[in-house]
């Protein structure tokens, strides 16, 4: 490797390696110096469209791919990450539409990351927005240094301070500097405690971000940029921490509210001033209760029941409206396994007598065994839609995941069935005894 002062390209040093392609797409070379280096070895550069240091990592690393001959896997790679995004954009819906200043501090000037820059697009490719006087500021950098006068500009909903470890002391003590820092103080965002540093362990895989980098900093530092912005939940709804320390929005019932008050609210639509409750609403009401095996339940709280238990007093309530369809948005999300069997073999029984269901899943296996239709989504966008059968393919998996897998039959309900490969590669299976004593091996239907 070499290490050369921006601007000043050592062309002999570089010659004698005798490389057989430079790649040049996170350089901010000039013509001239593309000139030289093409005469030296093929030389792939960052394209007009984007300011210095600006080509999004996508584009570069289907372009290194092109140029190396590994096309293919550079598109397996991109859509992977692209997925991963994906699912913790929905995940955390807070990020969506949130301002973000992605700042630095060299010595004592401060100053920002735009939208243009790989830094703050890791951040816009979430949902959070740069402000347009940031990336106007900036001009055709993909900086910006702060007057202290403008520092008022930090002051956004979450405020990011990266590239620490560089600091004369390391993070520790830049952080303490900040921190101590009389102009940022008056900052909302730093009394409202919204200010994120940059782990060291993450740094580097954010100010380089590549196609391998960002995966890792997606799965590990984005629920933690999460706890510094908590969801705010609609009215009917409550926060709860999940098993990561992630805020989500439940439903929420008033404090003392029994189950059977609860179901009641069932019959709210069909209430008016002439009618009030009847003897047919007491009727549907407990037959909501003993249809969801909720009838011992009737005078307990609503929160005093298992996560199952309140689920099921949920779908209560929206069976009493006795409508034909229920619309059902995840219904075993923070559920234990044998919870969510019981929610699913509900749902499928209600089906069986005549009720529509259409519902949000996360888990394929689930929505395989217990649909009749499946549509699949990726980015709000319908990708695939048909039958288990027609949907549950390799083929599929990766086009709405970017996840490598295997199709096999499930042994007890012989619908399609995923089994993630993941980047560690596939193992060959492991011969499994059955019930019968004798050994056997997953049916395989189809793989890439």
């Amino acid at each position: 490797m070499l290490n050369m002062p921006f601007g000043s390209l050592n062309y002999e040093a570089i010659l004698a390696l005798e490389p057989d392609l430079i790649s040049a797409v996170y350089s901010g070379i000039t013509q001239e110096e593309y000139d030289i280096l093409a005469q030296i070895a093929p030389t792939i550069a960052q394209a007009d469209d984007y300011v210095d240091f600006g080509m999004p990592w996508q584009e570069t690393t289907i372009l290194i791919g092109q140029a190396v001959g590994k096309s293919a896997e550079a598109e397996a790679l991109v859509a992977e990450v692209e997925a991963t995004r994906a699912q913790l954009r929905e995940q955390f819906p807070q990020f969506q539409g949130a301002t973000v200043a992605v700042a630095y501090n060299w010595g004592e000037t401060y100053g920002f990351y735009t939208a243009q820059d790989g830094r703050g697009r890791f951040f816009t490719d979430l949902g959070f927005v740069v402000p347009d006087e940031h990336n106007e500021l900036a001009g055709d950098q993909f900086y910006y240094a702060l007057s202290e006068e403008r520092v008022d500009l930090l002051d956004q909903d979450l405020l990011v301070f990266l590239a620490l470890q560089f600091y004369e002391g390391g993070s520790d003590a830049v952080i303490e500097a900040i921190n101590a820092d009389p102009l940022l103080s008056q900052l909302d965002v730093v009394q409202d405690g919204r200010v994120f540093f940059v782990a060291d362990e993450y740094d580097a895989a954010l100010n380089f971000g590549t196609v391998l980098s960002l995966q890792y900093i997606l799965e590990n530092m984005v629920p933690e940029i999460a706890q510094f912005l908590p969801l705010e939940c609609d009215a009917g709804m409550r926060g709860v921490v999940d098993a990561v320390g992630v805020t989500v929005c439940v439903p929420d019932a008033p404090e003392g509210l029994t189950v059977h008050k609860l179901v009641a609210q069932g019959r709210y639509p069909h209430q008016s001033w002439f009618q009030q409750w009847s003897s047919e609403d007491e009727r549907i009401v407990n037959e909501a209760l003993t249809t969801t095996n909720l009838t011992l339940f009737a005078d307990r709280p609503v929160d005093t029941l298992s996560g199952g238990q309140r689920q099921r007093a949920w779908i209560a309530m929206a069976l009493a409206q006795q409508t034909d369809i229920l619309l059902l948005d995840e219904p075993t999300t923070f559920l234990d396994l044998a919870y969510q069997m019981d929610v699913l073999d509900l749902l499928q029984s209600l089906n069986t007598e005549g009720r529509t269901i259409v519902m949000g899943l996360h888990d394929l296996n689930h929505a395989a065994r217990y649909a009749d239709t499946i549509v699949a989504l990726r980015g709000g966008q319908i990708v695939v839609q048909g039958t288990p059968d027609e949907i549950m393919t390799a083929e599929n998996i990766f086009q709405v995941f970017g996840l490598r897998s295997t199709i096999v039959i499930d042994p007890v309900t012989e619908t399609p069935m995923c089994v993630p490969i993941g980047r560690g590669g596939a193992r060959r299976p492991k011969a499994s005894a059955s019930l019968n004593g004798r050994a056997h091996e997953p049916k395989e239907r189809a793989s890439t």
